[in-house]
């Protein structure tokens, strides 16, 4: 069976937030992405202590897309050296839900047709 997650970058606008969400989804990368913000995120940047207002992207798709997920993102937007993408597994999902990703996701490279 196919293994989930959710996947997570942050955007620096709800503008970039919007235009990347629209753009993974037409490109039948992910299922959905939910936009929450803006938020407040204080990290280490180059040994300072950096504040800043961004928009956190949540995606949920495929486990063996997040490689053509990542590669979308960093061709289709100018992100920096800040740009991560992070995924967590999800432990369960409704046999509905699940199957409703699939339809809604391009089939992941190497994997035959169920």
């Amino acid at each position: 069976m196919a293994e989930y997650v959710r996947a997570f970058t942050m955007a620096e606008s709800a503008q970039e937030a919007d235009a990347l969400a629209r753009s993974i989804l037409q490109a039948r990368l992910v299922a959905e992405v939910h936009i929450a913000g803006p938020v407040r995120s204080l990290r280490w940047w180059e040994d300072l202590l950096e504040e800043v207002q961004e928009w956190e992207v949540t995606m949920t798709t495929n486990r063996d897309l997040l490689p053509l997920v990542e590669e979308h993102l960093r061709r289709k937007f100018s992100m920096d050296d800040r740009f991560k993408l992070v995924a967590t597994s999800l432990t369960y999902g409704s046999r509905e839900k699940l199957l409703w990703i699939d339809s809604q996701t391009i089939q992941p490279p190497n994997k035959p047709a169920s």
